[in-house]
């Protein structure tokens, strides 16, 4: 695969960390107390690797959260004054999806309302969603932002008073910010275990692996994010369900954390393909990416339960999602996909579905595995 390095990529960016943990939340909403072990641990290691961090270790309330993405904002903007900036946020803490929206939720928290609509309010007052998280960040115009969230790790009945609740974040989200890599410790199947053995039950699971992978080496990210996968699953395999990370790539290339400032080696031309899969087909998905990648196709992978489709497809289904309207790039990346998708699945079980530009929210295209 030829990548095309521009001047542009050699030169150094300033690398900044903002850290979030939530551990004192209030009954009966569970208290996670390795939390705040996590944030300190992360914050630690992303200090050692030259990283600015700014830290919160234990969010309080929706203010304290606003507070410090405020104090992060100024310090990247005066940083772009002085070139590229590489940015990398966690969280870790209770997630959930309600309303339509994905939330991280503070301290204060607290279920003890007496209606629905009141429990939705008490959302309103003391949680922050990934949606409004991702569109201030867009909004800074970084060389690329890194959001790492270890979340869902609750009982479905600890928010039951909200209605509508999902089990963990939405993975691959339309408002995901430009040049962005989003890893995700658990897919919207499957839990987030908050403690592993081994460490003694410092760290949850996730953040067991990613400490360990990131003291390690300077891994490039969907290499880092299939090693994270493949240690989770191992780890919890003898729990039901077990924990298989997730994540959703709009870096174009491949993406160093701690290379010379975080380099980018840009591939010249074509879309980014996202490949949206069922958990049970993640050794798929592997197989068509590194077909993709070995083809020039720049690409995205996204566990995914089909949940918000009215009319699921029966399992096996290997469908295509495009557009109407391509441009001659986009063409290209759907012939050289379509072509690897019919070697692999055979002509008759891959499905192509055209849609309206104005319909499609991933656009040019995207492979959806059920």
């Amino acid at each position: 695969m030829s990548y095309l390095m521009t001047s542009s990529t050699l030169l150094a960016a300033e690398r900044v960390a903002l850290v979030l943990g939530v551990s004192s939340y209030k009954a009966p909403v569970t208290t996670l107390k390795r939390s705040k072990n996590d944030a300190r641990d992360v914050a630690n290691l992303l200090k050692g690797k030259g990283y600015k961090v700014i830290v919160a270790d234990d969010v309080l309330t929706k203010k304290h959260l606003i507070d410090k993405l405020s104090e992060f904002e100024v310090y990247v903007k005066s940083a772009s004054l002085r070139g590229k900036v590489d940015a990398v946020v966690y969280y870790s803490g209770h997630g959930l999806e309600a309303r339509k929206n994905s939330w991280m939720i503070t301290a204060d928290f607290n279920l003890r309302a007496a209606t629905r609509d009141a429990a939705k309010k008490e959302l309103e007052r003391s949680a922050y969603t990934v949606e409004q998280l991702f569109a201030r960040f867009q909004t800074l115009k970084l060389n690329s932002v890194t959001f790492i969230l270890d979340a869902c790790r609750y009982a479905a009945a600890d928010f039951s008073g909200i209605g509508e609740v999902n089990v963990g974040f939405d993975v691959a989200s339309s408002q995901n910010p430009d040049r962005s890599f989003v890893i995700y410790s658990a897919s919207r199947e499957k839990p987030s275990y908050v403690e592993f053995p081994g460490d003694g039950g410092k760290n949850s699971v996730f953040t067991h692996f990613l400490l360990k992978r990131l003291s390690e080496e300077n891994w490039e990210l969907n290499t880092l994010l299939n090693v994270l996968q493949d240690d989770v699953l191992a780890a919890t395999n003898n729990r039901v369900p077990s924990q298989i990370p997730a994540g959703w790539d709009g870096i174009p290339g491949r993406f160093y954390l701690f290379g010379t400032g975080g380099e980018t080696i840009t591939q010249s031309g074509g879309p980014i393909v996202p490949i949206f899969y069922k958990t049970s087909r993640i050794d798929d998905a592997r197989e068509i990416a590194t077909a993709m990648e070995n083809s020039g196709v720049l690409h995205g992978m996204s566990a995914d339960d089909f949940s918000q489709l009215k009319h699921k497809p029966p399992v096996g289904t290997v469908r295509i999602m495009r557009s109407t309207v391509f441009t001659p790039e986009d063409a290209t990346a759907f012939e050289k996909t379509y072509a690897i998708l019919k070697q692999k699945f055979g002509d008759k079980n891959v499905k192509i579905i055209e849609i309206n530009p104005n319909s499609i929210l991933y656009k040019p295209f995207h492979v959806q595995l059920h």
